[in-house]
């Protein structure tokens, strides 16, 4: 939990790429965790990584159909297919 925390952390601060590689550690020590995938998919689209944002946001929604951010994964995912 703590390196999807730190990625959290790195993510508000607007520190891209260090939420990325945090939160890439925490998919790394648990793959099953929905919501890492779709934080870092936010960050790897920041960063210009689209087919990490596709495959983690694809991955978020197999996961977590009826999250809460479940439509705007959608939305964004269908933006990342262009």
């Amino acid at each position: 939990r703590v390196p999807f925390e730190l990625g959290m952390t790195q993510l508000l601060k607007g520190d891209n790429q260090a939420a990325f590689d945090q939160l890439s550690r925490a998919i790394d020590l648990y793959s099953g965790y929905a919501y890492a995938y779709y934080y870092r998919a936010l960050a790897a689209d920041k960063i210009g990584k689209k087919d990490i944002t596709v495959n983690d946001l694809d991955r978020f929604l197999a996961l977590a159909p009826d999250a809460p951010d479940a439509p705007k994964a959608e939305r964004i995912l269908q933006a990342a297919r262009g």
